[in-house]
C-alpha cells in the first residue's frame, strides 16, 4: 500500500510539474511574440501646401496617436506649383489608383471634380459640429447632397496700398482715408490715371491660371454682379 501511494504521489507531482512547465513555457513564447511583434500603424498621406502651422498640427496628432496612426505630409508648396499643376497632380494620383494620396486639400470649386474619389463624410460628423462652420464656406464641401470635404481655411482677398508712396502723392491724407473707408474702382482708376501714369498701378493676379478668374470674379461681385445687365 505504501509503495502504490508513493508511485500514486510521485505521479501526480510529476504531472503538477509538468503543467507548470508547459504553462511557463506557453508565457514565455507569449510574452517574446508580443515583444518581437511590430504594431501596425496606420499611415494616411496629406498632400497640401504644408505651412508651419501644418507641422505643428501634424505633429501634435502624431504623438497624441503615437503607435496607431500616423500623418505623413506631402508638400505640394505654391511657390513650385501652380493650383491648376497641383489639381493635376492629385487626380493623376487617384486616377492611378495608388496608395500615395489619403487626403487632400484643395480650392473649393473643385469638389466636383474630386468626387469621384471621395468619401462621403456624413457619418463622421454631427450636426453640432458642422455648425461651427460658417455655412457658405461648408455648403461648397456638398456635391450631390453628400459632404465630401470640410473646410481647412478661407482665402479672403484684400487690397494693400505701400504707405511710403502714398505718401508721395499730394493730398495723401485724403486718399488713405478714402481708401480704409472701402475705395470704388472708379476712384482706384482716377487716382491710377492720375498718379500712376509712369507705374503700375494696380497688380493682381493676371497669370493664365485660375487666379486670373478669381480677381476677375472678385471685382466683378464688388460691383454689385450687375455690370452686364
Amino acid at each position: 500500500m505504501v509503495k502504490k501511494f508513493k508511485n500514486k504521489y510521485n505521479n501526480l507531482f510529476a504531472l503538477f510539474v509538468f503543467a507548470i512547465t508547459l504553462a511557463l513555457v506557453f508565457n514565455l513564447i507569449s510574452l517574446n511574440k508580443k515583444r518581437f511583434q511590430k504594431k501596425e500603424v496606420t499611415r494616411l498621406y496629406f498632400a497640401d501646401n504644408i505651412s508651419e502651422a501644418h507641422k505643428k498640427i501634424i505633429e501634435n496628432f502624431n504623438k497624441m496617436y503615437k503607435g496607431q496612426i500616423e500623418v505623413v505630409p506631402i508638400n505640394l508648396p505654391f511657390t513650385k506649383f501652380t493650383t491648376n499643376e497641383r489639381k493635376e497632380l492629385i487626380a493623376r494620383s487617384l486616377r492611378s489608383r495608388n496608395s500615395r494620396i489619403d487626403i487632400f486639400a484643395v480650392d473649393q470649386i473643385w469638389v466636383p471634380r474630386f468626387a469621384k474619389w471621395a468619401e462621403p463624410l456624413d457619418k463622421y460628423f454631427m450636426q453640432r459640429d458642422l455648425s461651427k462652420f460658417l455655412p457658405q464656406a461648408l455648403s461648397t464641401c456638398y456635391y450631390q447632397g453628400d459632404l465630401l470635404g470640410i473646410p481647412l481655411y478661407l482665402d479672403i482677398s484684400v487690397l494693400y496700398y505701400r504707405d511710403d508712396l502714398i505718401k508721395a502723392v499730394p493730398g495723401f491724407e485724403n486718399i488713405r482715408e478714402e481708401l480704409h473707408q472701402s475705395i470704388s474702382w472708379e476712384r482706384l482708376i482716377e487716382y491710377g490715371q492720375k498718379y500712376g501714369k509712369s507705374k503700375t498701378f494696380y497688380l493682381f493676379q493676371g497669370d493664365n491660371y485660375e487666379g486670373l478668374i478669381c480677381n476677375y470674379l472678385e471685382i466683378l461681385g464688388s460691383m454689385g454682379g450687375t455690370f452686364f445687365q
